[in-house]
């Protein structure tokens, strides 16, 4: 098969091709914005501290998660919009999380709440017209991955992420 025709039968020259690598791989090291990261840290972080009996404030928080306090702040709005988390106004005020949540909270709606499921609905390589019936290049291989990233999230809990060894999210060892 000549190049021309491969390329035609692809629909896809090599420089698209090359735009699309690069794209998957920006894709890949950026699965979930800065803020659903900096969200799920601070969920945990919350999490942790209530199971303590503890209330954390917004510089316990941001220091904890290594997130500017403005932009944790902005965050944790968007948790307590959500019910996920709970703001305590006062002198013994802080953010908390209801056991009940804390036990079956998924990482999916945190991400869905934060990202709105981008990550897991997204074409792999950034086009706004990608579907079964209008695919990308890569449209079928990722569509296993992206099934089974929003099977993960789905069923795993933030309690399970507590319940996990000890791990360390900034200057915090959990």
């Amino acid at each position: 098969m000549s190049p021309i025709c491969f390329e035609f039968f692809f629909q896809i020259t090599l420089s698209e091709l090359k735009k699309s690598l690069f794209l998957l791989d920006k894709h890949i090291e950026n699965m979930f914005s800065k803020a659903c990261e900096y969200a799920i840290r601070a969920t945990i972080f919350i999490a942790k501290e209530s199971m303590k009996g503890k209330r954390s404030n917004l510089t316990e928080i941001s220091k904890a998660i290594t997130s500017p306090i403005a932009f944790t702040a902005k965050i944790l709005q968007t948790l307590v919009k959500h019910k996920i988390i709970f703001s305590i106004k006062g002198a013994r005020g802080g953010f908390e999380m209801l056991p009940q949540t804390i036990n079956t909270l998924s990482l999916k709606h945190l991400v869905v709440v934060i990202d709105d499921d981008y990550s897991t609905t997204a074409c792999i390589i950034g086009l706004n017209k990608c579907s079964s019936e209008n695919p990308c290049p890569l449209h079928e291989q990722y569509e296993s991955i992206r099934t089974d990233l929003s099977k993960m999230l789905e069923e795993t809990k933030i309690i399970q992420l507590i319940e996990k060894e000890s791990f360390k999210i900034g200057n915090h060892l959990f």
